[in-house]
């Protein structure tokens, strides 16, 4: 079976929890999967041993201007929100990826694709093809809720988009924002107790996952000994220049006797960076990047914005969360964390110093976050991870 596989250019986009092992898996079991993404970010299936082509552009937009820094807290909340859908749902740029993704899909002609939820073009090239979609990394569902100016906006996009590209919308659920709906195949890698009374599609097959073994251990960390807690920080690779956040994150793990371990992401100007360093407290660690599978098995806890992948890494290892979403689906995730009983979502606005050390002091001392982690984890652990997903792949959706 050819597959095609397609990322938005960012290394969370590539994981979601297992996608790329997922396609790793597929290969291995003698299929054809080939990566599409842009340039940069395919040095990570290259690192797999997996094929790839680059794309001119994927349709996501990674460079906006930044926010003005006399916001009121509201306003920045939904200046936020419309950024998150500029970067996934601009018309003009989903139209470019869905040329250049053709133009590959012509070339390699594939049985089938892979996406993540965030590549719009993939989704419709999909349906305009008439070809197998399998959506990787979250169940089959609609987005509810009641309707939002920022969801009437989506609507109008997504309604131009099947206008011009001359597509029903087959493949996508029609709730609150559109939203991909494979009626084929969703593969999560959590469990259906995670999304508790979540309506899902059958659709949608629930793989878990486990830890992978480290490969190596960077000399920073090995640096910091064994006795000593750790916390990452990090908003992960967009949305992510906020000065205020990673100073009071770091200043609260201090508190509580902690190392604060921040991975703040790439692209910052220079002098953005300079000023984030000098705000952070004596010995926290400041890095562009960090290796999950070699940091997380030290990790005590972790306070980020509710990345899926981050999010799972936790689970997988049995970590307590404190989530402070910042834009788009973080904020479900931040729901779920608190609903599992693995730690605390908080808004943005009320991520202080002192809030964010009382919770740190309760997944501290109060051991059935830990206890309900490791629980989470060992289910996580039986559903079979990436290769039970490529069996389910392979099982629904093989000509």
């Amino acid at each position: 079976m050819r597959i095609l596989a397609v990322a938005a250019p960012l290394p969370g986009h590539f994981d979601w929890g297992g996608y790329l092992v997922t396609t790793r898996a597929l290969q291995d079991e003698g299929h054809h999967v080939l990566w599409a993404s842009e340039a940069p970010a395919l040095s990570l299936p290259r690192h797999a041993n997996l094929p790839t082509v680059p794309l001119s552009t994927t349709g996501w937009q990674s460079q906006l201007p930044p926010l003005p820094a006399n916001l009121t807290p509201v306003e920045r909340a939904r200046r936020r929100q419309q950024r998150a859908l500029d970067v996934w749902l601009d018309e003009k740029s989903v139209l470019a990826g869905v040329a250049a993704l053709g133009d590959v899909s012509a070339q390699f002609r594939p049985d089938l694709i892979l996406t993540e939820p965030y590549v719009v073009a993939a989704t419709i090239l999909a349906e305009k093809q008439g070809l197998p979609l399998v959506v990787c990394g979250v169940p089959a569902e609609t987005i509810g809720g009641q309707p939002t100016p920022l969801g009437e906006t989506a609507w109008a996009r997504f309604r131009y988009l099947t206008k011009q590209l001359r597509i029903e919308g087959s493949y996508w659920s029609h709730g609150a924002l559109p939203w991909p709906q494979s009626p084929y195949l969703h593969v999560s890698y959590f469990n259906r107790e995670w999304y508790g009374q979540q309506d899902i599609g059958k659709q949608t097959f629930f793989a878990g996952g486990r830890a992978t073994a480290p490969t190596g251990m960077p000399t920073w960390l090995q640096a910091i000994p064994r006795h000593r807690r750790i916390v990452l920080i990090t908003l992960g690779s967009t949305f992510n220049q906020d000065i205020v956040f990673f100073q009071n994150s770091a200043a609260a793990v201090r508190q509580v006797g902690a190392v604060p371990v921040i991975a703040a992401g790439r692209g910052w100007p220079e002098k953005q960076w300079q000023r984030l360093a000098a705000a952070l407290p004596q010995d926290t660690i400041l890095l562009p990047w960090v290796d999950f599978d070699a940091l997380f098995p030290r990790l005590w806890a972790v306070i980020h914005h509710g990345g899926v992948a981050t999010t799972h890494q936790a689970i997988i290892n049995a970590l307590p969360q404190i989530i402070v979403p910042h834009a788009g689906d973080q904020h479900r995730q931040a729901t779920r964390v608190q609903a599992n009983g693995i730690g605390f979502a908080m808004a943005a606005s009320h991520a202080t110093k002192a809030n964010l050390a009382a919770l740190l002091d309760r997944l501290l001392f109060q051991k059935q976050f830990q206890a309900r982690a490791q629980q989470l984890q060992a289910a996580f652990s039986h559903l079979g991870g990436p290769k039970a997903a490529a069996i389910a792949i392979v099982q629904t959706v093989a000509p």
